[in-house]
Parts: structure tokens; sequence; C-alpha cells
């Protein structure tokens, strides 16, 4: 069964998307933490960097923005694109998308420029941003000005690539626009696209319509939020469900899909049982468990993954596995099953950037072929940007993976200070939002009238604080008494919900 599960609070959202009853993407979006990826601001030079052929921009935010002079397109006074995750076909003219001068003929100190951030800040790092535009709908991608329509590659068939944009040609005939047609667009009909193509014409005349308006930095376009952005991006003809716990976010949803997306509404569903939706379907399983340094296989064997500031490196073992006949083969088996659970947990896990994996050593160079054509397949369902080099004589495969948002374990933890860094925890907030996920649990129960909170001091903290407004959200949607206990002899992880 494939289905996107989405739970919206209003402090947090989170979508996971199910493939054939497995937990393969989660998403996690916090009202206090959300995503710039898409947001398009009016920024302005603060320093141009000659020996990186880079730049700084402020656009707003605590740390300056980073433009490379790839993302820089040579006339700022015009506006050009680089599609996000879809592979399109590339122009077989020059443009101007990249720039053969030098980041100071390009950029001066103080020059305001129309950027788009492209990945998010991660750690210590600012923002990265491009002034190659995209505006992403349902079907399309709209390029401003690059008068160029362009199919995904991912749509096989030619006949149906050259229909696509015979349609599309046809609609901007008379607009000096470009066009991405993105994968999902794949034996649609002309007003479907003519319908997402208006809307996103509307958005960018908005934006050209403000620009002038603004002093910069200043933000003039900012991506829809994360239950309608999954829909959009996520949602496909073989779903089977798309099911919401929210009755504020499904009547969105349902209003964002009849007016763009049509053809998924009717797959829309509200979550109605008294209990958490992803407690209720497993999820949380799925999610504690994608937190784990060790990861299991069927075999017997197990692979170990860490994350270090330059690169991830994961191990692939032999463990308890007992082979028989020949060892090779049975060397081969344990590695060509790694395949499948290392391009799942890079998926799931979100795990971007240099990626090492060390596969058990395999003496036929034939084998090593066999195992790389393996994982070269299974990325294919991913849909972050990928490339694997051959498995070298040592058993190593190096890849990359397009980071565009930090990755699961960056999400969810803190570096442990118990262990001096050693190690992770769940972050404060994470354990604050556990604990109100299952008060409210407790507080659905028609029998109880109150409930107290014993917890370590520092989530207590948060809970009488900074996030107290959501449980004065409970306390008025049951009519129930909720009480927040710090207890000092508490570890962080460790809690008490005391019901009366």
């Amino acid at each position: 069964m494939n289905s996107l599960i989405i739970s919206a609070k209003k402090h947090e959202t989170r979508v996971a998307l199910i493939e054939n009853d497995d937990l393969v993407e989660l998403y996690i979006e916090r009202k206090s933490e959300r995503g710039l990826v898409g947001n398009i601001y009016k920024g302005k030079v603060v320093r141009v960097l000659p020996a990186m052929q880079a730049a700084f921009v402020n656009i707003g935010l605590s740390r300056t923005a980073f433009l490379y002079i790839r993302d820089v397109y040579e006339d700022l006074d015009d506006i050009d694109i680089e599609t996000p995750d879809e592979s399109a076909e590339k122009p077989k003219e020059k443009d101007k998308r990249y720039p053969k001068g030098k980041i100071e003929d390009l950029l001066k100190e103080g020059q305001e420029v129309l950027v788009q951030v492209s990945k998010d800040p991660i750690a210590n790092k600012g923002a990265r941003v491009t002034s190659h535009i995209s505006i992403p709908g349902r079907h399309l991608v709209l390029v401003p000005t690059m008068n160029r329509v362009g199919v995904s590659k991912k749509i096989g068939s030619h006949a149906e690539r050259e229909r696509l944009k015979a349609m599309v040609n046809d609609f901007v005939k008379d607009n000096k626009v470009g066009i991405i047609i993105r994968t999902v667009s794949e034996n649609l009909k002309a007003a479907d696209l003519k319908a997402d193509l208006n809307y996103l014409h509307e958005t960018w005349k908005n934006i050209v319509k403000i620009k002038d308006s603004k002093k910069p930095p200043a933000l003039l376009y900012e991506e829809i939020d994360l239950s309608l952005r999954a829909v959009r991006d996520l949602a496909t003809s073989e779903m089977d469900t798309i099911l919401i716990d929210s009755k504020d976010a499904y009547k969105e949803l349902l209003n964002f899909t009849k007016k763009f997306i049509p053809s998924v509404k009717s797959k829309i569903e509200l979550f109605m049982k008294n209990e958490s939706i992803f407690k209720s379907i497993g999820i949380d399983i799925d999610i504690e468990k994608s937190l784990n340094r060790k990861v299991w296989l069927k075999s017997g064997g197990y692979i170990v993954i860490d994350t270090t500031e330059a690169l991830t490196a994961i191990d692939v073992n032999s463990g308890k596995h007992v082979g028989k006949g020949n060892f090779e083969d049975a060397i081969v088996k344990i590695n060509l099953e790694a395949v499948k659970e290392v391009t799942y947990q890079l998926r799931l896990r979100n795990i971007g950037g240099i990626i090492v994996v060390d596969f058990i050593d395999m003496m036929k160079e034939s084998n090593r072929k066999k195992v790389h054509r393996a994982f070269v397949e299974a990325l294919e369902k991913d849909k972050a940007r990928t490339t694997a080099l051959p498995i070298s004589d040592f058993g190593l495969l190096q890849l990359t993976r397009k980071r565009t948002r930090e990755n699961l374990l960056q999400t969810l933890t803190d570096r442990c200070f118990y262990c001096r860094g050693t190690g992770f925890l769940k972050s404060k907030i994470t354990i604050a939002y556990d604990i109100i996920e299952e008060v409210e649990e407790h507080l659905m129960q028609k029998e109880i009238s109150s409930v107290r909170i014993e917890a370590n001091w520092e989530i207590a903290d948060i809970l009488n604080s900074k996030e107290n407004y959501i449980v004065k959200n409970l306390v008025q949607k049951y009519k129930k008494e909720v009480l927040v206990s710090p207890r000092t002899d508490f570890h962080l992880e460790d809690y008490e919900i005391i019901e009366s």
C-alpha cells in the first residue's frame, strides 16, 4: 500500500511517505524552525570573495547567505532558473546560466539581488542561495524569462514527451517564459496543465509587483507549508490514500487539491481515532529505529552508520550470518542485502553529501560490478540527485547525494552533553513534543479529569514557558487540568504522566 500520512499539529507537521507498507521518507517542519528552501528574497550583497568565487548576501537571516558564482545569472536584470529535484533536458544553445566571468565582475558590495534559497542553513552554515529562480507547481515549474520548454527525463516515452512539449509551447508562445514539465505530468490533459500554468503566472506576477516596492532584505515569496507541499510533490496516481489527523488541515488540503490537484482530492481521508496517527500506524517505531547507529539485516549481518562533519561512513558486516557452501557467494549475498538496506536508509534518514560504503571484501571483480549495478538500480527510486562511483578493490563505494535540508538525526537529536558529544539524545523540544503527544492521548479518555507531567527540570521549563501555549490549548480543548512538575533527579528523556 502506498500512502501519505500527515500529522499536522499547530507546533509541528510530520509527513511520512509509505511505499509498499514501508516508511521510506520522513519530513518534519516545526513552526519555530520552518525550512526556507524555495523562498525568494530581495537581498543585498555584503561581501564578495574573489578567492572563493562566491559572495555573501544579506537576506534578513541571522547568518548571511552564500551565493556561489555558478548560481549567479550574468544578467541580473533578468531571471533564469535551475529546476529543483527534476532531471530535465538541458538547452543545446549557450545561455547565461553558468557565467564564465569572475565573481567580482558580476557582483559588487551593496548591490541588490533577487535570490532563492536552494539549501537550508545546516549546523553552523548559512543558507545557500541562487539567482536562478524557480516557482514549482504540481505539474510544471515556471522559469521566468528563460523562453524554453523542457521535459523531465523520467518521462520515458518519446511520443509522450513531444505531446506534452507541444501543448505547453502552445500555451506560452506569446509569453517569454520558460517551463519545465515535471514527471507527474505524464498522460495529463491540456486543461490540467493550463490550470497549473495560470497559477504559476499569477504567483510570479505578485512577486514582480512587490519586488520594486521592497527594500532589501525582504521576503517576496514563501513556499507553502509542508502538508500542502508534500501532497503537491509526492502524491501520485499510484498512491492509495492521503491520511491526515487535523480537521483544519484536512479542510485546507481539500480546498487546495480541489483548486490545483483535483485528481487526488478523493484520496484524502481524515484520521478519526483517539490516538496518535503515527503511533496507530506504527510509524513511531520506524522513526525510533532510524536513530539507531546499527541496523540488522535479515541474514544476520548488519550495517553501521556513522555521520561526521565531512562525510557519512556506512560499514557492512557479516555479523551472525553463517554461510553455507562457497564463501565468496555468501559474502555477495550479504552485500546485496546491504545494498537494499543502505539505499533505504539514505532516503529515510535523508543522508546527504559525501557517503562511503565499506562492503565486505569480494575477490572477484565481476561480483564487485554486480553489487555496484544493484546499488545504482536501487538508487533510481531516490528523488535526490545521486552519483555512485564503482566499487574499489578495497570494497569501498563512494557516492554523493544532494543535500538540501538537515538529515533526520540533526532534526530529532542534539549532541549528548551527558557523554560529551560522543553520542546523541533526542532534542529537548522533541522530548517535549513527545510528552504532549502522549498527554493528549490520556486526555482523550472520558474518565480522566486531570493529568500531571513529571519531567526533567529542563523539559518541564520548556512546557511551562516557551511551549506553554500548547499545554493551554490542550486544557482548553479537553476542559481538563494539566500540571507540569519539574524533577531534578530525572534523566533528560525520562518522564511520568500521572492520571487523576
